[in-house]
């Protein structure tokens, strides 16, 4: 079973909704206040909402917001034209494969410590005495106090392999 808002709650969404976009509805805050207070009735919420919906936005508002496709298409940055690559196309495939290699690696050297800053790994790194890293990362066992490997570390450090 699913919760449906009712007239009031969704007064109160679009009377916050207007008042954040920048919509004059100063005028409109006493009279939300009072008809959630007097608990009116549904009509007099929708006729708020009518009401609420028809309010021009500020003068002051600095802020573009076109509602429709052709404003928001309109209001975005000029995009400036790609640069042709120098490269010819074999050279441009074996950098995008390095690249995406090097990322791989990294990606999985860096499993054992991830969400560490850069401190706290080479600490790691000399309490091990692999200070500079030249292979996967070593388990220390037992593991140095405040240091704890993510989850994922049986994956990709030294000495072990993936299940």
């Amino acid at each position: 079973m699913h919760d449906v808002l009712d007239v009031r709650d969704i007064l109160l969404g679009e009377f916050a909704e207007r008042r954040e976009s920048g919509y004059e509805v100063g005028e409109f805050h006493k009279r939300v206040e009072d008809a959630l207070e007097r608990g009116c009735s549904d009509e007099e919420h929708w006729r708020l909402l009518t009401l609420l919906e028809e309010v021009p936005r500020r003068p002051d508002w600095l802020y573009e917001e076109p509602s429709d496709l052709r404003g928001v298409a309109t209001s975005l940055p000029q995009v400036s034209p790609m640069p042709t690559p120098s490269l010819d196309e074999e050279e441009l495939r074996d950098r995008i494969r390095a690249a995406w290699l090097g990322r791989c690696a990294g990606c999985n050297l860096g499993k054992p410590v991830e969400g560490w800053n850069r401190e706290e790994i080479r600490g790691y790194l000399e309490a091990a005495g692999e200070y500079p890293l030249e292979d996967y990362f070593p388990r220390l066992e037992p593991m140095p106090d405040g240091f704890e490997m993510h989850p994922s570390w049986t994956e990709t450090v030294r000495g072990t392999s993936a299940p």
